[in-house]
């Protein structure tokens, strides 16, 4: 039994014989396969008197075999838009560098009882609020 050939040269014992084993390559495509799921809730109220608030979550899963060209470099991450294996890019298949899995945001709003036809000012003019 032979050496055995990196997996970049696997289908190719030509190019391998002529770069010889010292030699190091790398391949990309433009391609890859990302899916997101996700549960989403939000609940949402207003009450009386100008107050009014929500409350978002997400719970979500995002898996890819490719961090895109332009992928991870603005992170902190080493993740990398080459794969190990070209022939193979089911063993690239992991979580998003940007999954978040559990998102929770919210906001409250209130109407201040200022103005026409409020609690405060409610017989301003609206000549003299210029």
């Amino acid at each position: 039994m032979g050496p055995r050939r990196p997996a970049l040269f696997a289908a190719n014992p030509t190019l391998y014989a002529v770069l010889g084993a010292s030699a190091v390559a790398s391949g990309t495509k433009s391609n890859g396969t990302m899916r997101y799921n996700s549960l989403q809730a939000v609940l949402q109220k207003e009450i009386s008197h100008g107050l009014q608030y929500q409350v978002s979550y997400t719970f979500s899963k995002c898996m890819s075999d490719s961090t895109g060209y332009y992928g991870a470099w603005s992170n902190a991450l080493s993740a990398s838009a080459y794969w190990q294996n070209v022939y193979d890019q089911r063993s690239e298949y992991a979580p998003c560098y940007y999954d978040a899995t559990h998102v929770l945001s919210s906001y409250a709003v209130y109407d201040l009882p200022m103005g026409r036809g409020k609690m405060l000012g409610k017989n301003v003019n609206g000549q003299s609020m210029r």
